[in-house]
This record gives structure tokens, sequence and C-alpha cells, in this order.
């Protein structure tokens, strides 16, 4: 990811008040592109013509349903952190995202988020809760438990308190586990791929604008074969991970986060730099960590080395668990986005 020569601003690029514009709409300029990083896949393309000109990537770091998108223009400035993302057509509700700002080659401003269709998809909430009401992996006792930390405010003490327990997080991890193998999200994801076909954005950069992306669902099954053969790149077995009973647990998730809170620099905190970190880490069958990868090219070098670093030396797991139930080999990622308010 390194070719994208970018860096994270510390805050807002915009020098003064800027008032709400009318959306402009933007076709493609160039056709769908699939980059086959080391660490990653990624679906790149380009909108708009001369100063409209609007780039996207939307990245995958593994076979999982989140997306990291990267939205930049060369000539729209970026505005606050936050801003509203909307799919259409037939999406009404946007969605608050909660945004980096980055600074590209070429003069390009951007954004860089997180999304995941399966846990903040339109719709999506409806879909878990009722696969979670009607799967027979769960005791009631554990759907109980589910339910309770799925309808907490994630923003809110409680809720960071509640995750904070190892079992219910081994438990949410398990349901993952379940969940992102199931028909249920499968046909939610081909009816969301299928039926997006723009994406709007408001109060990110100085001029809305929509981007008219067409149907997702072949760009995004190319993702996915691409992230197949990115497992069997790290020596992973690919069929064997689209059946898992267990994904790698780690067993110490507070000692990890304590370790990578600690770890920020003084120097990019004193500067107010942000920091976008994900690593991925080998776990072996027996749950031992045997190397850690770096994925992002958007924060320090060396801070990202000492946390892998740190995280080798700290970090224990669970391993993976086959469709038997026996351990295979596997990896795990952490992903930590660090803000300076």
């Amino acid at each position: 990811m390194r070719y994208l020569l970018g860096t994270l601003a510390g805050g807002s690029l915009l020098a003064g008040p800027v008032h709400a514009q009318d959306f402009v709409e933007l076709a493609p300029s160039s056709a769908w592109a699939m980059n086959y990083d080391d660490d990653s896949c990624a679906l790149q393309r380009e909108f708009g013509e001369d100063e409209d000109r609007v780039y996207l990537e939307l990245r995958q770091f593994g076979p999982d349903t989140s997306l990291q998108v990267v939205v930049a223009a060369k000539n729209y400035r970026t505005r606050r952190w936050n801003f509203e993302l909307t799919f259409g057509p037939g999406f009404d509700e946007p969605l608050d995202i909660d945004a980096l700002n980055l600074s590209l080659n070429e003069g390009y401003q951007g954004k860089l988020f997180s999304f995941e269709p399966s846990r903040s998809g339109p719709g999506s909430e409806l879909v878990r809760n009722a696969f979670l009401t009607s799967t027979r992996f769960f005791t009631a006792e554990e759907k109980a438990i589910l339910m309770e930390g799925f309808g907490l405010d994630p923003e809110t003490q409680r809720s960071r308190r509640f995750w904070s327990y190892e079992d219910n997080v081994e438990l949410l991890n398990r349901f993952r586990t379940v969940f992102e193998r199931s028909a249920a999200l499968e046909n939610y994801l081909q009816s969301f791929e299928s039926g997006v076909e723009t994406l709007s954005f408001h109060d990110a950069f100085n001029q809305d604008f929509t981007l008219q992306t067409g149907k997702l669902r072949a760009p995004m099954e190319a993702m996915r074969t691409c992230l197949d053969e990115l497992l069997t790149h790290w020596g992973i077995d690919a069929e064997a991970h689209k059946s898992l009973t267990r994904e790698v647990t780690p067993e110490n998730r507070q000692d990890v986060l304590r370790i990578m809170q600690r770890d920020y620099p003084g120097e990019m905190l004193m500067e107010r730099r942000p920091g976008d970190l994900r690593v991925r880490m080998d776990v072996s069958a027996e749950g031992e960590p045997t190397a850690c990868h770096l994925q992002t090219g958007f924060s320090d070098e060396s801070f990202e080395r000492t946390a892998c670093q740190n995280l080798m030396r700290v970090a224990r797991f669970l391993p993976a668990l086959d469709a038997e139930g026996e351990p295979i080999a596997s990896y795990h990622q952490f992903h930590v986005m660090y803000r300076v308010q």
C-alpha cells in the first residue's frame, strides 16, 4: 500500500466556512482496476473530469466483509472528520462516518475510513438479529448476552465496559465466525452489492458529490477471488477457512490493547498527528504467533515496527479450528485508528 504515498492529516484542511451545495453527479472516467498487493486486494476507480476528478479505492485485508475506503479529490478540500455516506438508489438512511483526513500524491486530499456491510450496512442489523434468533449454534443464554451487547450504543461507556469482558468478546468472535459464513449474510451481501449503484458524500468535502459506481456485485466477486489467492500466498488453506468453527482468538486482548495504546509515539501526539495501524499476525496450529506483517502505509514506519515487535512479544492466541474442530495454521489482524482530539 506504500504506492499511495499518503499521509494522515491531524485536522480539517478547510481554511474557512463552507456552505452546503447541491450534489455534483460524477460518472466513471475509468474502469474498475484490481490491485493485487502483497497483503491486501483493492478495487480502484476514478470519477469525473478535470477539476471534478475523484479517486475511490475499496481495499480488503482478508476474506471478511470489512472494507477500508479511500475517497480523494484534487480540487475539493476536505472538511471535518465526520460526514454522511448514502448508498443509492433505495437506501435512504445515511451512515454517519468517522474518518481520517489524508494528503495524497499529486495534490489529492481525501478521507480514510472503514465500512463493514455485515455490521453497518443498510438493513444489516435486522439480518444479523434474525439469524441470531433462529440459529441453533448458541444457547438461549448466549443469545441473550449477544442481543444485550448489540443493543448498546457503541459510543457509550456501558458498551465499552460490556465488550471489555473476555468472555463476551470470545462469544462475539464465535458468533461472527458462524454469521460471516452463513447463507443469511451471503443473501444480504448479494442483495446489497446488486442494489448499490451510487455513493453520495455529504460534508466530507467543500463540495458534496455522488459517485455513479454502478452495481458492486461483479467488482466485489473479483475482490473475493483476489482474497482467496491472497490467502494461498500467505500459506493459508483458503478452502478450510471457509468452514472454520473458530477463528484465531486473542487470549489477552486487553493487554494487547494497552500495549498498542502505550506505543503511540509522543512526537505524533505532540504534533496532533493521527494514525491508522493495521497488522496481520501469522498464528500456528499451536496458537503461537510466528510473524507480524504491517498492512498499511499511512502511519510512521518506526511506530508500526515497534507495534509489531511488541505484539510478537505480548500477544497470545487460541488457534483457529477447522470444520472438524482440529487446530490449523491461520492469522489474526489488529486494527487501531488513533485520532488526537
